[in-house]
Formats: structure tokens, sequence, C-alpha cells
């Protein structure tokens, strides 16, 4: 699979850029809306689907580091009895 377009996507939050890599048809398949992002993008992670998400509607998007401080995990990672 080639990805062919590479969207650098600006963080509202930081300096930072979000790069997701695309096939082209898939993003032209997407901005039509012709199917929902977990499905044209398969091969992108959680964080490149949010940020083609947001993309698509605001322009920007959050990176990771900046979601993680916007809403922290308030679950605990192990079982504590």
């Amino acid at each position: 699979m080639s990805l062919e377009t590479v969207l650098n996507v600006p963080c509202r939050g930081c300096d930072e850029t979000v790069e997701v890599g695309v096939v082209t048809t898939d993003l032209e398949r997407y901005v039509q809306r012709t199917g929902l992002v977990q499905n044209l993008f398969p091969y992108l992670d959680e964080d490149q689907r949010e940020a083609l998400i947001q993309w698509r509607a605001r322009g920007d998007t959050l990176c990771p580091a900046c979601w993680d401080a916007m809403f922290p995990d308030d679950e605990p990672d192990t079982l504590e009895e």
C-alpha cells in the first residue's frame, strides 16, 4: 500500500503537527462522506484517525500529548484490591 498523501494537521494546543499519511483515493472518499473513518482508514491508528476527523471538521486537532493533558485518564491502570 502506497501512502500517497500526507496531511500535516496543526495542533491547536501547541506548535506541533500530527502527520497523517493516507491513500489519496481513501481521502477523496472520506471528504465526499462515502464511509466511516475507521472503515476507510483501517491502516491508521486511533490518534491519526482522530486527527483526520478534526482536520475535516475544524482544520486542526490536538496532538496526543495535548489530548492527554486536556483529558487525563482518571482510570487506574491496575486494579487495586
